[in-house]
């Protein structure tokens, strides 16, 4: 397996990874707004090599159905670095870096990360309930209106009202 790089930028203000993960989403054929507004969003960018192959972002946000504030979380892969093990790695490192961050504002009471599974890829990766490798303890809570798996991953400090 290629060498991927990860590099953190959840609140960080580094202009390589924001400009790499602005032109990945270009390609990708996503309006300028929603762009800029991820673009502000950015927790990990991935590198094989010199190249970017994923980048994750994170909302802060109530989640209704459990009553508290989570992270909203996204993960894009480049096609070419599809199959590679680099969203596992991204998802996992995003919820150790949000994690830690919760954990020192405490202010923002953020119980968790959550996802909304979209890609068709993972169809057989979404039969397991729970998905612990690389940390990312995402457990299966249900689906959207359109079928989608909803997981959430809950950070260890959370502690319910």
């Amino acid at each position: 397996m290629e060498d991927i790089g990860i590099i953190q930028a959840w609140r960080r203000d580094d202009p390589r990874p924001v400009a790499d993960a602005k032109a990945f989403w270009r390609q990708l054929g996503l309006p300028e707004d929603v762009i800029e507004e991820r673009a502000t969003q950015l927790c990990i960018v991935a590198y094989l090599g010199d190249t970017l192959a994923g980048v994750s972002t994170a909302r802060l946000a109530e989640f209704a159905p459990l009553k508290g504030r989570f992270a909203h979380m996204r993960c894009a892969v480049s096609p070419a670095a599809r199959r590679k093990d680099v969203a596992a790695r991204i998802m996992g490192h995003t919820r150790t870096v949000l994690e830690a961050w919760a954990a020192d504002n405490p202010q923002e009471k953020l119980l968790g990360m959550i996802a909304v599974l979209q890609s068709h890829e993972l169809r057989e990766k979404q039969r397991e309930p729970i998905w612990p490798i690389y940390g990312i303890d995402l457990t299966l809570i249900g689906y959207t209106p359109r079928g989608e798996q909803v997981r959430v991953g809950w950070f260890r400090h959370a502690r319910l009202d």
